[in-house]
């Protein structure tokens, strides 16, 4: 957890260009120099003054805005809802519609099915035992190539919400389904705009079951959800305000201004011109030998 948290933080603030956070540093740079074929980072001096290009992964003002607007406009799951339901309550901070339903054909081949929930219906039978079912009325996207991708070495799958599936089949029992959060893409891509990302969501109650592995214990019987105590809400508030974010105009290059940076550039710029001139002066130094010996030989000549 904090591994990822950790590299998470070091991704964005190096996007971001974050001063005194980015790992786009002067020995990052000087690395590149030293290991890559990339002269297009390298830095250099103009007019005195020493110059980081701006790398191409660092995200212009126009992509922070649209970056930072789609974050202010993230809605996470906290149980289920219908769609139905979420349009009523404007200003809803989470969203809770999103289902996937898991089934198997003839060959045994797992084909998922996955949909918003549109309604959801409860039938009660009264009697000497209350009995309650539970059923979603659901809008289903197209489960084929044209409404699912899937990018199997990053473990990536999309649904193409304008899709839908051609029969008929709305209703699905709660206990069938298992629930999934759709994300947007924060860009203007038309190519991306009809399209989510798929992320599996663990009930809120329950643990996911524990993978069993041939170097571990193995245990008698069925491996169950484990279910465990958490609270309704998290406190604290999580809100990003454009207006304390300063947002950089894209330029070709920076200059570097920090003094620990500068001090460490002039040592490495300094070290190298020593060794010519230690070179140097060797290389006189054979000269001055040479020119030496050779007035000896013309002496002995004589």
């Amino acid at each position: 957890m904090h591994n990822e948290k950790n590299v998470a933080e070091a991704i964005w603030n190096t996007c971001f260009d974050i001063k005194d956070k980015t790992k786009d540093n002067v020995k990052a740079r000087q690395d590149i120099e030293l290991l890559c074929d990339r002269p297009s980072l390298h830095l250099y001096k103009r007019n005195g003054k020493w110059q980081r290009p701006r790398a191409p992964y660092c995200i212009d003002k126009d992509d922070k805005i649209k970056i930072l607007n789609w974050f202010q406009e993230l809605k996470f799951p906290d149980g289920v809802r219908s769609e139905k339901y979420e349009s009523k309550r404007a200003g809803l901070a989470t969203t809770n519609s999103g289902v996937c339903v898991t089934c198997t054909d003839d060959n045994g081949n797992a084909l998922e099915y996955f949909g918003v929930i549109e309604d959801i219906i409860k039938i009660s039978w009264e009697g000497r035992e209350q009995l309650d079912l539970v059923l979603f009325y659901c809008r289903w996207f197209d489960p084929t190539s044209r409404g699912v991708k899937r990018t199997e070495n990053l473990g990536l799958v999309e649904v193409k919400h304008s899709s839908r599936l051609q029969n008929f089949e709305p209703f699905v029992l709660a206990s069938q389904v298992t629930q999934v959060y759709y994300l947007s893409y924060a860009s203007d891509d038309p190519s991306l705009k009809d399209w989510w990302v798929v992320y599996h969501v663990a009930p809120r109650d329950r643990l996911p079951p524990i993978d069993i592995n041939n170097d571990s214990i193995e245990t008698e019987g069925p491996t169950n959800d484990i279910s465990f105590f958490q609270e309704d809400g998290l406190e604290g508030t999580f809100v990003i305000d454009l207006g304390d974010i300063e947002l950089i105009d894209t330029l070709a290059s920076d200059e570097i201004t920090d003094p620990k940076e500068l001090e460490q550039l002039e040592k490495q710029t300094v070290a190298p011109e020593q060794e010519e001139i230690l070179e140097s002066d060797e290389e006189g130094d054979e000269d001055d030998a040479e020119s030496y010996d050779e007035d000896c030989y013309e002496e002995e000549d004589f």
